[in-house]
């Protein structure tokens, strides 16, 4: 049976461990956990045992190739903040992140239809608004609210997987592969109204093929509160209306607030409309306190993901259960984790199965 070091590399990576801790943790030296991640030495079977063991992990797993489709030239950059800290280290987290969700995706494709990507050809001289509303009238999603943004994204080739970044402090994360396009959420930050919010911040990046924060936070705007219904529901600019309309639409009531300091509607001119501005931000935020409660917490904070459901349905038939463990190399519970399903999807499974695979097995790896 094969060894392949990216696997390997793969968890330490995805477990936020440094090549210090994970010699330290097999009992290894450092320069012997590098030069198996590179394929320069084969781990004997007892290191192997210890590795499986420290990260719940079967020899299938370390053996299993990686999908030919997940290659560099079938990706586009990866869209995240830039400015985060140990930016190296947060990309190569992501980048492995969004791989494994996109591994879902081709294995829940063998049992479920999957959509290519849809995107309507933008003329270079359009405005944010402009493309915002191009691609509501492209997807015929008419003028008003999304309720479920997540469902709309998956039926136009793009797919919402959610994980906890592990106190990294982003919101998500988005990169197209092949035909189709991944957004990745952090979970922690992943409330009703703040998901619809990401969601289309990460969809502004892809449309419009940009890294800059800003465009995508106008896009966002642009595209959940679209300026023709906007301006017409706006019959009055106080807080506790603010709050209402916010609600009514599924969005955070600050960034209705913004949108309506972008479109002008708070004062007939700059000065008038950013102080306004500035005394509502203060009000909303009030209101909020004295209710307890904050924003993005007033909806169902539970709805399932499109991709979520898909792989519960596949899980839930018998006899689709062996293709979908055959053609899956990353782990269930990265499944679980990244589909945001109930702990217990696949315990009986990986309850059953771990003491075989990681216990008194016996193993034989060869350099691929």
């Amino acid at each position: 049976m094969p060894f392949l070091p990216q696997r390997m590399r793969d968890m330490r990576i995805l477990h936020r461990d440094t090549l210090e801790q994970v010699a330290e943790k097999l009992e290894i030296s450092k320069q012997a956990v590098s030069k198996y991640e590179s394929g320069k030495m084969i781990p004997s079977q007892n290191v192997l045992e210890r590795l499986m063991a420290l990260y719940n992990i079967s020899a299938d797993f370390l053996s299993k190739e990686m999908p030919e489709d997940i290659r560099q030239e079938n990706m586009s950059v990866l869209y995240y903040c830039q400015s985060a800290k140990h930016r190296a280290k947060t990309e190569e987290y992501l980048d492995t992140l969004v791989k494994y969700a996109y591994e879902i995706l081709r294995v829940s494709g063998i049992f479920f239809p999957v959509s290519a990507i849809s995107l309507p050809i933008f003329a270079n001289e359009k405005t944010i608004e402009e493309k915002a509303l191009r691609l509501r009238q492209y997807w015929r999603l008419g003028m008003g609210p999304l309720p479920d943004l997540d469902a709309v994204l998956a039926r136009f080739g793009i797919y919402t997987f959610v994980y906890d970044f592990m106190n990294e402090k982003l919101d998500g994360c988005a990169r197209r592969i092949g035909e189709n396009g991944i957004i990745l959420l952090n979970s922690t930050k992943s409330t009703c109204e703040r998901r619809q919010f990401h969601l289309s911040h990460e969809l502004g990046h892809i449309v419009l093929n940009t890294m800059e924060e800003g465009s995508a936070d106008a896009f966002a705007g642009a595209f959940l509160l679209p300026q023709p219904q906007i301006s017409k529901e706006m019959l009055r600019t106080d807080a506790d209306y603010i709050l209402k309309v916010g609600n009514e639409w599924g969005v955070m009531p600050e960034c209705l607030l913004e949108r309506c300091r972008s479109l002008s509607l708070l004062g007939d001119n700059q000065e008038k409309n950013f102080a306004r501005y500035k005394n509502l931000k203060r009000q909303i935020n009030a209101l909020i306190r004295n209710k307890n409660t904050s924003a993005g917490e007033i909806s169902d904070m539970d709805k399932e993901l499109q991709i979520g459901k898909n792989v519960g349905k596949i899980w839930e038939d018998v006899s689709q259960r062996e293709r979908f463990l055959e053609e899956m190399y990353i782990p269930l519970t990265f499944v679980t984790k990244l589909c945001c399903l109930p702990d217990t999807t696949f315990s009986s499974y990986l309850k059953g199965a771990g003491d075989a695979e990681t216990e008194g097995a016996q193993f034989s790896f060869t350099f691929l």
